[in-house]
């Protein structure tokens, strides 16, 4: 058992979305995605609904981002106040937009 809290530990240190000069790199709990700029389209602020509550919610937001295609990509490792994850969605959308125009 405190092997596994030390994991979780340790990975929770690495959450989040992480801007590269190539593009965007996600790390959530159990994956990590690499995203380059050409694949993105937006980031949104959207109610948090995954492992720590029952369905959506609006005290809890996280990040989604769309891709160029259309797929939704949801990033449970932002969970967070909904004003700061707003935030960071606004930050992303600017990176996407410097970097894809």
């Amino acid at each position: 058992m405190l092997g596994v809290a030390l994991v979780v530990l340790i990975r929770s240190l690495w959450l989040g979305v992480y801007v590269k000069a190539s593009g965007l790199r996600i790390v959530t709990w159990t994956r990590r995605h690499s995203f380059d700029w050409i694949e993105l389209h937006r980031a949104d602020a959207v109610p948090y609904d995954g492992l720590l509550t029952r369905g959506e919610t609006s005290l809890l937001s996280m990040i989604r981002l769309t891709l160029a295609d259309g797929q939704l990509q949801y990033v449970y490792g932002t969970v967070g106040r909904p004003a700061s994850i707003h935030r960071q969605a606004t930050q992303l959308n600017a990176a996407i937009r410097d970097r894809t125009e």
